[in-house]
């Protein structure tokens, strides 16, 4: 008996791939398949406020660091454009600030009067990190960690969402 499980494991704007594990009497079988989206869907170009971010960003001398700041920079990016390519189009979203402190940190930071999200990200990958605080009229919300073990594509989503549903 054949009992097809599918999930996805990657997607770019452009090109899904799935992974479909069956399980037959003998044991599960793994197949890959793949496939296109609409063939004429165009990825949403950067915003205005990722496209200043990354150029401050390519001032920073410390390319490690400016790096691991265009990675979450492209997350940011790639998760609004998988939800263009959805419908979802989130209007009103602050603009990305970055902050370059005289310690050599990168600040990412969306802020408005009821909230402030973003990334203070450091040399050394161990000591960056993620905020999330809202006012009283947001449930006074206080949420932070660590980025370095933490799915980073999945973490900007979250705080993504949190902006596009209190903006």
């Amino acid at each position: 008996m054949i009992t097809p499980s599918t999930y996805v494991t990657s997607a770019t704007p452009t090109i899904w791939t799935a992974h479909r594990k069956f399980a037959i009497s003998s044991g599960l079988v793994n197949q890959t398949i793949g496939g296109s989206t609409y063939i004429n869907y165009l990825p949403v170009p950067p915003t205005t406020s990722t496209r200043k971010a990354s150029e401050a960003i390519n001032r920073v001398p410390d390319r490690h660091l400016a790096r691991n700041a265009e990675a979450f920079i492209a997350s940011i990016e790639a998760t609004l454009t998988l939800w263009s390519a959805l419908g979802f189009e989130p209007t009103g979203f602050p603009e990305l600030q970055v902050f370059l402190p005289e310690d050599g940190s990168i600040l990412l930071e969306w802020g408005t009067p009821s909230y402030r999200v973003g990334f203070s990200l450091e040399s050394d990958d161990k000591e960056s990190a993620w905020f999330l605080v809202s006012t009283p009229d947001l449930g006074q919300m206080r949420a932070s960690g660590y980025t370095a073990h933490t799915d980073k594509d999945k973490l900007v989503q979250w705080l993504l969402f949190f902006i596009a549903t209190n903006s």
